[in-house]
């Protein structure tokens, strides 16, 4: 079976672009915040629904930003279709253990993408994230990603369309 390929990075540094413009189909998915306008790389559940699904051992990579679940189910991550999946610095590690642990048996392909804080921060304002969300978003990366990389691909705009 083919790697899943994980896409890590700093909020707003194009991750989603990098993977769609190769053409990669991505393992949706789960949250319990609110979608963002035009969103649809996400199923959006209660928290209720999030908390049965740990009980039932189904999830992988679970993260918490906001007071909102993140989640992955395993049959997804397993499933040879998904190409690629996005995760936290957090979701690198349960990956990692997860793989360690047997309860995920796709090897997986990590890449970091890199890009200034500024071009995250436009990119966040284009997407319709408060100016608050942005702040906040920057600074919790700054302390989250703090020597995360495994492989860099520099985004300086040259991938994406400004």
């Amino acid at each position: 079976m083919k790697p899943l390929i994980i896409f890590c990075g700093r909020s707003g540094s194009g991750k989603d672009y990098v993977a769609q413009a190769l053409g990669l189909v991505s393992v949706i998915g789960n949250t319990t915040r609110q979608p963002r306008k035009g969103e649809k790389n996400y199923n959006y559940y209660t928290k209720k629904y999030y908390e049965e699904d740990v009980d039932k051992n189904t999830i992988a990579t679970p993260t918490t930003y906001c007071n909102n679940y993140y989640w992955t189910w395993i049959k997804d991550i397993e499933n040879a279709k998904y190409d690629y999946s996005i995760v936290d610095f957090n979701g690198i590690k349960d990956f990692v253990k997860d793989l360690r642990a047997g309860k995920i048996r796709r090897q997986i392909q990590l890449i970091y993408v890199e890009c200034p804080w500024y071009r995250r921060a436009k990119n966040m304002h284009r997407r319709g994230d408060s100016y608050k969300s942005i702040i906040k978003r920057i600074l919790n990366d700054r302390k989250s990603f703090a020597g995360a990389k495994e492989f860099i691909l520099q985004n300086h705009g040259f991938l994406l369309n400004f």
